[in-house]
């Protein structure tokens, strides 16, 4: 944001004013991209994975949370034996075995939220799963490996979308399947979930080897005094480099915590059958 320069000194008030207007440009909008707004963001969620992923934002810091808590709690109850309770400012006692149970109250709440927002999700993948053989056609790459990282990642997610889903159902009643064969669909579902993510690391690394040569190429274009061409190849790069970054700060989410939840739901139902 450029500003006229006055031909008087500016009134102190109204410099401040001009640097408060900067600032908020600066911290509401980037160059690069349209302002956040409301339009955006109903626009993005109005997509099946626009809506699985502002869920996930919750889902995955709850489940975090949960789990500091209980840690808290237990270490918490550990220390009262040790010590009594200590009274506060306003004369409210905020002892070990108060926050204690604080904390086990708060973690309830958050993993009732988290198990409320992962059915929906699940339920969620009973949609997505008609749309699944889809991408079998829907990649325009040319290279050969690529397009088999893209075919194998495909039907790993055909395989693990149904297992999922019926073992899912099962738990809730809705499909019959024996406690031993419900555990077995969840154990092979999680398996080519991760199958899913190692491709996605694979074709990820490859994604990165293709930059780098891009940006070898550019190099010896300037080398050569052909500037003008140059630049616009340089800034087409970089906002594939920004992209590529993207993608694996929320592909790297996705497949962490996804492979946890996953475990984690494998770890109950093999508790429920002990």
């Amino acid at each position: 944001m450029s500003f006229p320069t006055p031909t008087k000194p500016a009134h102190p008030q109204l410099r401040l004013g001009a640097i408060r207007q900067s600032i908020l440009h600066l911290l509401l909008s980037r160059p690069s991209s349209p302002p956040f707004n409301l339009s955006n963001l109903s626009t993005f969620m109005s997509s099946a994975s626009g809506l699985d992923k502002s869920l996930m934002v919750i889902q995955y810091p709850a489940k975090i949370a949960v789990a500091l808590l209980v840690a808290l709690a237990a270490k918490l109850a550990r220390s009262s034996r040790s010590s009594g309770k200590a009274v506060g400012e306003k004369g409210l006692l905020v002892g070990p075995e108060v926050l204690a149970v604080w904390a086990v109250r708060y973690a309830a709440r958050l993993k009732a939220l988290s198990s409320s927002i992962g059915d929906a999700r699940t339920m969620m993948r009973l949609l997505v799963l008609a749309s699944v053989p889809s991408l079998l056609s829907s990649s325009s790459t040319t290279n050969a490996t690529n397009h088999l990282i893209n075919i194998l990642q495909t039907v790993s997610l055909i395989l693990y979308y149904p297992l999922e889903n019926l073992s899912y159902l099962s738990s809730k009643g809705v499909f019959p399947l024996s406690p031993a064969r419900e555990l077995a669909w969840s154990i092979w579902s999680c398996r080519f979930w991760a199958a899913y993510v190692v491709l996605d690391v694979w074709r990820l690394v490859r994604r990165k080897r293709e930059l780098q040569v891009k940006a070898h190429a550019i190099r010896l274009q300037a080398a050569n005094g052909e500037k003008d061409q140059v630049a616009e190849q340089v800034k087409a790069l970089q906002k594939e480099k920004t992209g590529w970054l993207e993608e694996v700060v929320i592909n790297a989410w996705t497949g962490v915590f996804g492979t946890i939840a996953c475990l984690a739901g494998i770890r109950a139902k093999w508790r429920n059958m002990a």
